[in-house]
């Protein structure tokens, strides 16, 4: 049955299915979108460039005065603090710098970092730059400058200690001679003797206890440390990573894409997609022709699908005669063969169709015929009728002058519009109108027909427009048959250089349309008509003869 306009539902909110569709439809930003967004990426790379960071594990020997006491960790007589600001301090970097010999002890520390491993002793120096060879060259050298700079300042330390324990010993050695002397000296039993004797083992006891202190101090490892991994050794760390940015740029790009997708569908003001075209006509898409060249009649794939509309078109009109209207809604410079073809379609089912072309041009005409072989049948004042060979059930209808003063539109003549009312009771009647067809025209020849079957081109057709001539129609109460769906880029075909020429026109056309031969097609195939044998024997008379005969009644 056909739609009315009363009983189009009122469109609903997009879904995720919709926005799903449109990101598949769009595709081509979301693509572009993300390959931008690596691009951008890469050159953001390759402009401001990657920090390379190479990093030396140091395994720290904690210098102490009881090196076999057990009751303390190592790690636990490390001052995490104090290590990091010794290895980030200007005499490390200065002796780093003098190794190098290219650079400065600041640069050095600008680039410098260092990090104590918690509970452990080992300690990490890293060195970012640029240049990853850079970077570990300078990694590796800081952190010998380091474990020197350690080692050093513990071998120091420990001999001032030495150092204050010699000139002690030298004191108690000189004091105990003074004690041996008095000793010497006193009678034996008195008392000066044994003071001598208490002075005599004070003091050796106290250097018994500095050469104990003293021999521990020896046993002390002033080595500042080992390197337990090398920067050379140790994999380079780029900040920030390329990977990372190039995957972050893509997945900024794919938003970007997928936001432009969103955004050029809600600022896109054409016909899309079947779905568009069911929301804004109001009626479901009776066929889609998906190739982009046209012909005429319709190649295999095309036929099929018009063959499809002839019989969904058939079950909505209820019968095989009556009126509808073709508006075409295409862009293209010709008029599409939409029409041309399913008139082809419906003709083939046996019953007399009447296609009514008003306004073609002189090209498509010659198109017409060349590809159906149209046959001149009548030409009037006003208007032409032309047949295909071998299919009399189709007759083509084409004005020979735009709308006058008389007329009451432009495109639509009063004798077109009297060959609508003459034959909508008898053949079915279809009006197709040129994309270039004014509204107005557009509004009579549905006025004058009561239905309507839209051509529209996919990102061709505009939504305004359509939306313009659904409110027309729908002023009128027309039955909406369904739409017909095109590519925008589809182009009529150029006829075919081996195909046959078109019939020639008579020299003097009927002046008035002959009447249908009430025998179907089918039988008069298979029951050619004999004549007599006076008649067979006879040459046939000219073309021009039987043009100049006597004119049959109209229809």
């Amino acid at each position: 049955m056909p739609v009315s306009p009363a009983s189009i539902p009122e469109p609903t909110a997009p879904t995720l299915g919709d926005y799903l569709r449109i990101v598949l439809r769009r595709w081509r930003i979301v693509a572009a979108a993300a390959v931008a967004g690596v691009l951008v990426a890469g050159f953001g790379l390759l402009v401001l460039g990657t920090q390379e960071t190479a990093r030396t594990d140091l395994n720290l020997n904690v210098i102490s005065t009881d090196p076999f006491n057990a009751q303390r960790s190592a790690a636990g007589l490390l001052d995490g603090p104090t290590e990091v600001q010794i290895a980030r301090s200007f005499a490390v970097a200065e002796a780093a710098a003098d190794r190098l010999g290219d650079v400065s002890p600041q640069e050095l520390r600008d680039g410098l970092s260092a990090e104590l491993v918690t509970q452990a002793t080992v300690i990490r120096i890293s060195y970012t730059s640029s240049d990853p060879a850079v970077s570990r060259e300078r990694a590796d050298a800081i952190a010998a400058a380091y474990l020197d700079y350690r080692s050093q300042q513990a071998g120091e330390r420990r001999q001032a200690v030495v150092d204050q324990v010699d000139a002690r010993l030298d004191e108690l050695r000189d004091s105990l001679t003074d004690v041996e002397s008095r000793a010497a000296a006193a009678p034996a039993g008195s008392s000066a003797a044994n003071q001598a004797e208490s002075d005599r083992q004070l003091i050796t006891i106290e250097v018994d206890s500095l050469l104990s202190q003293r021999n521990s101090l020896q046993l002390i490892d002033t080595s500042g440390g080992s390197v337990l991994t090398s920067a050379s050794s140790n994999p380079i760390a780029s900040s920030p990573s390329r990977l990372l940015v190039l995957v972050s740029g893509l997945l900024a790009g794919l938003v970007l894409g997928l936001a432009g997708a969103v955004a050029a569908h809600v600022l896109d003001r054409r016909v899309r997609s079947a779905e568009d075209a069911e929301r804004f006509a109001g009626v479901p898409a009776l066929a889609q022709l998906t190739g982009r060249v046209g012909a005429i009649p319709a190649g295999p794939a095309d036929a099929e699908a018009f063959r499809t509309v002839r019989e969904r078109l058939l079950a909505r009109l209820g019968g095989t005669t009556g009126t509808f209207s073709v508006i075409d809604d295409t862009v293209a410079d010709l008029p599409t063969e939409v029409s041309v073809d399913l008139a082809v379609a419906l003709a083939q089912t046996g019953g007399p169709v009447r296609l009514l072309l008003p306004g073609v041009t002189p090209d498509f005409l010659e198109r017409l015929r060349a590809g159906l072989g149209l046959q001149l049948l009548s030409r009037g004042s006003e208007l032409s009728v032309w047949t295909p060979t071998g299919l009399p059930e189709l007759r083509l209808v084409t004005t020979e002058h735009s709308g006058g003063i008389a007329d009451p539109d432009a495109v639509l003549t009063r004798d077109l519009l009297a060959e609508v009312d003459r034959h909508r009771a008898s053949e079915l009647v279809v009006l197709a109108l040129p994309p270039e067809a004014p509204h107005a025209s557009r509004l009579a020849a549905v006025r004058v027909t009561g239905a309507v079957l839209w051509v529209l081109a996919l990102g061709g057709t505009r939504r305004a427009t359509l939306a313009r001539d659904a409110e027309g129609f729908e002023s009128f109460g027309t039955s909406l048959l369904g739409t017909v769906l095109v590519s925008g880029r589809r182009r009529l075909g150029a006829v075919e250089p081996d195909s046959a020429p078109a019939p020639a026109e008579p020299a003097r056309p009927r002046r008035t349309e002959p009447p249908r031969d009430a025998t179907p097609a089918a039988e008069r195939t298979s029951r050619p008509r004999r004549r007599p044998a006076a008649a067979r024997s006879a040459a046939p008379p000219p073309a021009d003869a039987l043009a100049a005969g006597p004119p049959l009644a109209e229809a």
